[in-house]
């Protein structure tokens, strides 16, 4: 805990104030002022994030297949059909996400693209709202605040409060990790740690950092005491590390699939290598820079970043290391166990995420291996502000760098997210541009305006991206039958049957330049981005089955991505 009083400040001249001169505020008016007035523009920050997260939250960006897998998967529970508890690429199902799609479901029983987010804000909008009660608890409340601010403007937990995938909830986990880790409350430290590991492995990586005060702690007091309490200590911890051990083994077992081993173990023959690439931790570091300034989200969901962010780059990393550098020996010398501990666990768990995983955890469309970092990074960030001084000037001083900070960042969503969305529909996977009405979206309904709200009708999606959100939208539908033109999903559905059928695939993508070339007549309709750009087609085949082989056979033959 750091000591909040501020010294009095001097005064000038003669040591007492002239009759003309104004008196200074007592300390203590002088503190309550500077914290009202931080709290006052920190209100109004987070106002605006907020805002952020929520805004135009069905189409900006265009829905991920992964989000509406979930959906559907909701669906299926909810209306006793078949359903595997697995996601696609063989992880458990996180209870704590799907648990709240299928009661938002079973509420709002329509399928709407706002519901498949809403559990993903909810995380984002509770992690904001409690990092400052809880952080208080544990850290003096001037850091608190720096975390929050830090927190509600961060552009990556911004977009994965607007994106909904279950590593949205990791930054909450992260918090409560860290508040039950600080108060030395080993059980719900080890609950919410387990369930982090849960939603998904690699928040094992929360492990150093929850560890990292504690573990300094403990190895001061081993220094400071004699042989016998050593010992002592030492016989009342081997259980609990022995124990934590063996049960993170036993979760991992049972939550990572054959497929995570495999890649595992192979990105593991590949620890030494990375342990001695110079240039590849430089890369690192610059990437991690990268992911917390909002560069990597902004590069896989709106647009790469122009002239490759030097600017950017350089700005983020003389704060960051500047920032450090200023902060440490201030660590050393005021034996703050916590902020070391905390800074230790982090550099040590982002170096252990290199050595072992290399640079794809922190790469532009898997950034959300590195989500855990979210926490750990804005609270040491604040830790570090915080220790600059806590005179009445110096804290001034502080909040003004934290609030011009996060209005850089959220200045920054705005102009690199929000309008890149807003007047382009995105530059980058087709997957996540969209339009005034999400294009899916919009395909779906143009289906049913064609065949009529009850006439049964097939829908052949070209791939992943499009199949999911279609069958989601489909599923209150059931005559419907959406089928996704790859492997045994279109080898199994019943494609002879007099059904009318559509085919919705990407502008240029295998169907739709199959079709073009080989029934360029046939009727279709093109939904464009916000740019203007046809991004979605529709082809009404009729009633027919002559162009249906073709059609998958052409989209199995493409590339998946």
């Amino acid at each position: 805990m750091k000591d909040n009083r501020i010294s009095p400040l001097p005064l000038e001249g003669n040591g007492r104030a002239g009759p003309d001169s104004p008196l200074p505020l007592p300390v203590e008016d002088r503190t309550r002022t500077i914290w009202r007035l931080g709290v006052g523009l920190a209100a109004l920050l987070v106002l605006l994030a907020v805002v952020f997260r929520v805004a135009a939250l069905e189409r900006l960006p265009g829905l991920n297949g992964d989000e509406a897998y979930y959906g559907v998967a909701m669906l299926n529970v909810r209306d006793g059909h078949p359903q595997s508890l697995r996601t696609a690429s063989g992880l458990p199902f996180n209870p704590g996400y799907l648990i709240p799609v299928y009661l938002l479901h079973v509420g709002h029983p329509i399928p709407s693209f706002t519901l498949l987010r809403l559990p993903a804000l909810l995380s984002g909008l509770a992690a904001v709202l409690l990092a400052f009660p809880l952080l208080a608890r544990v850290v003096d409340r001037w850091t608190a605040l720096f975390a929050t601010l830090l927190l509600a403007c961060l552009p990556i937990a911004i977009a994965y409060s607007r994106f909904g995938w279950d590593q949205s909830q990791a930054p909450l986990l992260g918090l409560l990790c860290l508040y039950f880790a600080l108060k030395r409350q080993v059980l719900g430290a080890t609950a919410s740690f387990l369930m982090g590991l849960w939603i998904h492995p690699l928040n094992v990586f929360l492990a150093p950092v929850l560890l990292g005060p504690t573990a300094l702690a403990w190895w001061r007091a081993r220094h400071d005491a004699d042989a016998a309490e050593r010992r002592a200590r030492w016989y009342r911890l081997w259980p609990w590390l022995l124990g934590g051990t063996l049960l993170a083994g036993l979760v991992l077992y049972l939550l990572v699939p054959p497929f995570f081993v495999r890649l595992g173990t192979e990105r593991m023959l590949d620890a030494g290598s990375n342990l001695v690439n110079l240039g590849g931790w430089a890369v690192y570091a610059v990437m991690v820079g990268d992911f917390l300034a909002g560069t990597t989200i902004y590069t896989y969901l709106s647009a790469p970043p122009p002239h490759g962010a030097l600017l950017e780059r350089l700005l983020v990393g003389i704060l960051l290391v500047g920032l450090l550098l200023a902060a440490i020996p201030r660590f050393r010398q005021s034996q703050d166990t916590t902020a070391l501990g905390l800074l230790g666990g982090t550099l040590l768990s982002l170096a252990a995420g290199y050595v072992f995983l290399g640079l794809s955890t922190v790469q532009p469309g898997w950034e959300r291996y590195s989500m855990w970092l979210v926490m750990p990074a804005c609270l040491v960030s604040a830790l570090a502000v915080s220790s600059l001084g806590d005179s009445p000037t110096a804290r001034s001083r502080q909040l003004a760098g934290v609030l011009a900070v996060c209005a850089l960042l959220l200045g920054t969503f705005y102009l690199r997210y929000f309008q890149v969305l807003i007047r382009t529909g995105g530059e980058v996977h087709r997957a996540a541009r969209t339009g005034s009405v999400e294009p899916k979206q919009a395909a779906y309904e143009a289906v049913v305006a064609w065949a009529g709200d009850d006439a049964p009708v097939t829908i052949l999606a070209e791939d992943w991206w499009s199949y999911w959100p279609i069958r989601y939208l489909a599923h209150d539908r059931p005559s419907t039958q959406v089928v996704l033109c790859r492997g045994d999903r279109a080898k199994a559905a019943d494609l002879t049957s007099p059904r009318r059928r559509f085919v919705v695939g990407f502008v240029d993508g295998p169907s739709d330049r199959w079709l073009a070339q080989h029934a360029p007549r046939t009727p279709q309709q093109t939904f464009n981005d916000a740019a203007g750009r046809p991004l979605l087609r529709v082809w009404d085949l009729g009633y027919g089955t002559e162009l249906l082989a073709g059609v998958v056979e052409a989209a199995v033959a493409a590339p998946g991505d």
